[in-house]
């Protein structure tokens, strides 16, 4: 195998080269790995020998920070890729495989110990580069230019995506637990570490608060988030998890003969000296936090929400915003995990705005969740060393069922928290055999949710949608269209439509945002024209069996468990007179209000609609461009001297052809540089912004409300168009102002534009240079 080989690029895949080889991330996704940490790991597997670059790039994601949500794209992406192939036993099982490396704690995925995981992973694994063929291969890594081969990108055959997840998939037979996997790495040398040695300065660590603050700025979690640090002020559960042996009781028994100098109690020093040394070398001076004898704290935190019927709306944000309260604490130790509990129960993930949005809108047909507990404490294994919250509505535990899971099982709960609509968090913790009423909280709803209401008002950067269209992602995750020829993009939670003017050629103007709130996760979507002619929406995920249905036109959404979903050789989904199809042995229909029936006798249409929807979508691909590049990853911002604002190394400017582009720049001096604040933004020192969207926009919010907000695609090396919401400028394929009309065809004359076109030397003069030479001056008037 030559070096070529090895690292070749494929078009589709779940891995792309950016920035000329520097950077390697997943297509409109989050970056893998850097250049630089790719040559570390090759310098420490070497000996042993390296797997196929696809299988230790998939390792490597696991791995990272956000791994568990970059298993679920890439496996989105190589399951469209690998349709209807026999790779797809493999792929689950690699995946399967890569959930469990991510589960691996957060200590051995960082610095060394992640090379030593990685040794331990690969140790004689399948597909093997190791001798000359090594060699050959690391060479020409550390030698390779831009212009070379291997950026090339190929079609993915189904050896290479054999290759690479085969290799991971055959590890699922060596480690089937985190254990397993922990264990193999202790035999393994230690690595030539260096220790860094961290001052403790006494204090606890507190977390950034922009996850909050990103709650409270959606609108779909803003009713969770502005509860919070409300309930922070009051909320009367410890954050902290202390050791019986580290906590100081006072008096006499905290006193000992043993300790650090700093702990010497005050009345030592009032000795003369010779008396003050022979009392220290006698070990008969007094120290206050006696020593204690090393030991374990391994607290868990276990929090179970209730998702049935009566826990809905109000109650059920409540309920959220409490259970972010504790696990969120910025002095919190312990360690928590979160469960919805109905008819059955299921893990949910916290971290990140989308996943807490899907776990929102989880909901279950029950009135009660005694019977997911029942499941819950029976099927977990519960840790030793752990505490369980229930949280649910008040009235749920008037419920027959309830009382007599809850007098049964009452030993098993640490704390209950009751909600109510009208704001009541009532506290309850176990004490001894019984309950006891530990704190009342009332929080001001109205008071929260009106005051959220008006910053939203105030906010300039609409939620609504922007004035510009967007350039097509770049290898897009998924391409449909409906039966009146309107043609969609799904690509990392958004969804893009190419609007239709009648007197307008298609492929002259952009993709219209219409949504940024859907799934992360999903294997499976379809769309279709209703009737009344309205488009709706099908989004599957096979490993949850979740089903979202969402109407694009009106917003309106159901989420549920598709319970009757098998594997089948009919890999996608049809839409057919106004209702979904999953064709296999027994055919299942999904009618648009979510009711499911299985009942649905053969047709040999609904097969031949699956045929013809097949060729359809295959068509698709012309109406998208890949001749262009979007700038994605921005890991620095800031107004060079030529007073342009630059984003990494490509230059906003006004070119003497009077073009606005996005072109890199040898004028690197930072006049003024802005600080990033949080994944999708950069902050000035005067107060302005830009925010980043992942899809390819930016957006300049300037601290002066005279200043309009200015919207720049994130489109390099060719003529752009920006805009404002009230004028426009520039290549008009990004315009956006036909008097608002996006979804139905218009015979709107292309100079009679609802926003007006000025010339982009007005608009660059009137709107950038503006916006920069506020952040120059830091705001002041001269």
């Amino acid at each position: 195998m030559d070096f070529n080989e090895y690292f070749q690029s494929y078009s589709n895949y779940f891995w792309q080269w950016e920035d000329d080889g520097d950077v390697i991330a997943i297509p409109n996704g989050s970056t893998i790995a850097y250049k630089e940490y790719i040559l570390d790991i090759f310098t420490k597997l070497s000996p042993q020998g390296m797997p196929p670059f696809g299988s230790l790039l998939l390792a490597i994601i696991a791995t990272n920070p956000n791994g568990k949500d970059a298993i679920n794209t890439i496996f989105a992406i190589v399951d469209k890729a690998t349709a209807g192939s026999d790779n797809f036993t493999t792929i689950t099982q690699a995946v399967e495989f890569l959930a469990l490396l991510s589960e691996v704690p957060e200590q051995y995925k960082q610095g060394k110990k992640r090379i030593l995981l990685l040794l331990a992973l690969f140790e004689r694994c399948h597909n093997i580069v190791a001798g000359k063929n090594l060699r050959d291969v690391t060479v020409g890594y550390h030698s390779h230019t831009a212009e070379s081969e291997i950026f090339i990108k190929k079609t993915p055959t189904e050896a290479v995506i054999r290759r690479d997840f085969r290799t991971i998939s055959l590890l699922k037979n060596k480690f089937n637990t985190v254990e397993d996997i922990l264990n193999r790495m202790a035999p393994l040398p230690d690595l030539n570490e260096e220790i860094e040695l961290v001052e403790d300065d006494g204090n606890d660590p507190v977390p950034s608060q922009n996850f909050i603050d990103q709650l409270i700025g959606n609108t779909k979690t803003f009713h969770v988030g502005s509860l919070i640090k409300h309930i922070w002020s009051g909320l009367n559960i410890p954050v902290h998890s202390s050791l019986p042996s580290q906590q100081a009781l006072g008096g006499v028994s905290d006193l000992t003969n043993k300790g650090d100098f700093d702990k010497l109690l005050i009345s030592e020093f009032a000795n003369d000296d010779i008396v003050f040394l022979s009392r220290l070398a006698n070990n008969e001076a007094l120290y206050i936090h006696r020593e204690t004898p090393p030991a374990t704290n391994k607290l868990q935190r276990i929090i179970l929400i209730d998702i049935s019927l009566k826990n809905w709306g109000t109650p059920k944000a409540i309920a959220f915003a409490a259970m972010l309260a504790i696990a969120t604490h910025p002095k919190t130790n312990i360690d928590c995990k979160v469960y919805v509990v109905g008819n059955l129960y299921q893990p949910v993930s916290f971290h990140n705005i989308h996943s807490l949005i899907e776990s929102l809108q989880i909901l279950e047909g029950c009135l009660h969740p005694a019977q997911g507990l029942a499941s819950f404490f029976k099927e977990e294994p519960i840790p030793k060393d752990r505490e369980i919250i229930f949280i649910s509505e008040a009235s749920t535990y008037k419920n027959a069922e309830m009382l007599k899971f809850m007098n049964e099982h009452q030993a098993l709960f640490n704390y209950w928290i009751q909600t109510d609509a009208q704001g009541n968090i009532d506290i309850l913790k176990r004490h001894q055999s019984s309950k006891k009423h530990i704190q009342h909280m009332q929080l001001p709803l109205q008071q929260l949710w009106q005051e959220q209401a008006k910053k939203e008002v105030e906010h300039k950067l609409l939620k609504s949608g922007y004035p510009l269209l967007f350039r097509n992602p770049i290898n897009s995750i998924k391409l449909l269209s409906t039966a009146d020829d309107v043609i969609y993009i799904l690509s990392r939670g958004a969804i893009f439509q190419r609007p239709v003017f009648k007197n307008i050629s298609s492929s002259k103007n952009g993709w219209l945002l219409l949504h940024e709130d859907l799934p992360y996760t999903y294997h499976r979507v379809e769309i279709g024209l209703l009737d009344n002619g309205q488009h709706m929406l099908l989004m599957f995920n096979a490993q949850n069996k979740g089903i979202l249905l969402q109407n694009l036109t009106t917003g309106d959404k159901k989420v549920f468990t598709f319970n009757k979903w098998s594997s089948t050789s009919y890999t996608n989904f049809i839409f057919y007179q106004n209702s979904f199809y999953l064709l296999g042995n027994v055919p299942v229909k999904i009618l648009p209000d979510g009711t499911v029936e299985d009942n649905v006798k053969e047709s040999k249409v609904l097969y031949d609609v699956y045929k013809d929807r097949l060729e359809e979508l295959s068509g698709l691909t012309v109406h998208v461009s890949s001749r262009h590049s979007i700038l994605k990853n921005v890991n620095e911002l800031y107004i060079n001297q030529r007073s342009n604002l630059v984003f990494n190394v490509h230059e906003l400017n006004l070119n003497s052809a009077g073009h606005i582009k996005l072109q890199a720049t040898k004028f690197n001096h930072r006049v003024k540089q802005a600080n990033r604040v949080d994944n999708d933004r950069f902050l000035f020192d005067d107060g302005s912004y830009v925010q980043i969207n992942a899809n390819g926009m930016f957006t300049l919010v300037s601290a002066n409300n005279n200043i309009e907000t200015v919207y720049i695609p994130a489109v390099l090396n060719e003529s752009i168009g920006i805009a404002t919401q009230s004028s426009f400028a520039g290549n008009r394929y990004y315009f956006n102002g036909y008097r608002g009309e996006q979804f139905k065809h218009m015979d709107v004359p292309e100079e009679d534009p609802a926003i007006p076109v000025v010339d982009c030397t007005v608009f660059f003069d009137k709107q950038i240079v503006p916006f920069i030479k506020h952040i120059i001056d830091d705001g002041t008037v001269h």
